[in-house]
């Protein structure tokens, strides 16, 4: 299996129209067309208003700084480097207010049904010792949650060594937020750099060891 890995100090900044920051698009999938999922990191340096994504679940996730306040349709949603991820409507009118001072934020967008998923605020146990899903942090109304199952797409973050079941075929992604992490499966072993992404397709069902002290988790239903 093919693991790719990007270096956020080797991705181009590219400025907001608005001025308001720098987004640094890690990968994008297809690489030509239209995407059907994205991950990018942002710099935001001032608050303002979100663009708006018709059609796409966005997942958003605070790296660094003192966070941000997000009023997601009138929803108001304190995140800090502590937080859980956030999934949210791309089309949803959305407002980021800095709590202080500029923040690194990581987003993962996705198209189409397997946009549609919970997230959890912690890492999953062993299987042996899985304990039942923890509160779902969202901002989508029930109508647009109808029918999601957690085979779909999700972002988790991980603050412990952890352990993940992944039933395939789904895209597996980690992003090493500043320390290395190390992920486990079968007999592989993948180092990942502090500031790096590192994902693949992942062909079969497997159980996954992630070794971190910080790392956000993503799978994609494709």
């Amino acid at each position: 299996m093919s693991w790719n890995v990007v270096r956020l100090a080797d991705v181009a900044a590219t400025p907001w129209r608005n001025g308001g920051g720098v987004t640094r698009e890690l990968v994008a999938w297809p690489a030509e067309g239209e995407w059907q999922w994205r991950m990018s990191v942002a710099e935001v340096e001032s608050s303002g208003p979100f663009s708006r994504f018709e059609g796409v679940q966005r997942w958003f996730a605070v790296l660094s700084g003192e966070g941000v306040a997000l009023d997601v349709d009138g929803q108001l949603h304190t995140l800090t480097t502590k937080s859980a991820p956030l999934m949210f409507d791309g089309a949803a009118s959305t407002d980021c207010s800095l709590i202080d001072g500029s923040t690194q934020d990581f987003n993962l967008m996705v198209r189409g049904a397997g946009g549609r998923a919970a997230v959890r605020s912690a890492p999953c146990p062993p299987p042996a010792l899985r304990a039942p899903p923890l509160p779902t942090q969202n901002a989508l109304p029930p109508s647009l949650l109808g029918g999601a199952s957690e085979a779909e797409s999700r972002m988790l973050r991980v603050l412990v060594p952890s352990h993940f079941v992944v039933d395939a075929p789904k895209v597996i992604a980690v992003w090493a937020i500043n320390t290395r992490a190390t992920a486990r499966f079968d007999s592989e072993i993948i180092k990942i750099p502090p500031q790096s992404l590192a994902w693949c397709r992942l062909p079969y069902a497997t159980t996954f060891g992630l070794e971190t002290e910080g790392a956000l988790w993503m799978e994609i239903a494709e």
